[in-house]
């Protein structure tokens, strides 16, 4: 269950911004997973599991730093970092993590993995930036 903010700015006009409880930050929902009234119980059976991942799994984030600037804050994913599953999208083959910053990302299948990535030499991250001084 959560609280309308307003109109979505990434969906619109098939979505809202949504705050719910423990999040700091709305997500963007599409109207089609919204309802007025509460869904039935889940069992189970139901979304709690999407392939191996379960709901309060910790993964690690395993793609690029990720960035996005919300209405509410900043949301970001830093490769390696490891967050807990706290939401399941089947139909878009998603997860939405939570990290320890309080912040959550949706984030493909692919990007997550039960084991840290490899360390790159000298401490780089794919995705940063760097610079030849050579």
């Amino acid at each position: 269950r959560g609280e309308v903010v307003g109109a979505s700015r990434s969906l619109s006009p098939v979505g809202l911004a949504v705050r719910f409880p423990g999040n700091k930050e709305s997500i963007d929902c599409y109207l089609t997973s919204l309802s007025h009234t509460p869904p039935p119980p889940l069992s189970q059976k139901d979304v709690v599991s999407f392939g191996s991942f379960r709901i309060n799994d910790e993964l690690y984030f395993t793609g690029k730093d990720y960035l996005v600037e919300a209405r509410s804050g900043r949301r970001k994913a830093l490769h390696g970092a490891r967050g807990k599953v706290i939401g399941i999208e089947p139909l878009q083959q998603s997860l939405t993590l939570l990290f320890a910053a309080g912040n959550s990302v949706s984030c493909g299948v692919d990007a997550v993995s039960r084991e840290p990535p490899p360390r790159l030499p000298g401490g780089y991250r794919p995705g940063q930036l760097v610079y030849s001084v050579a």
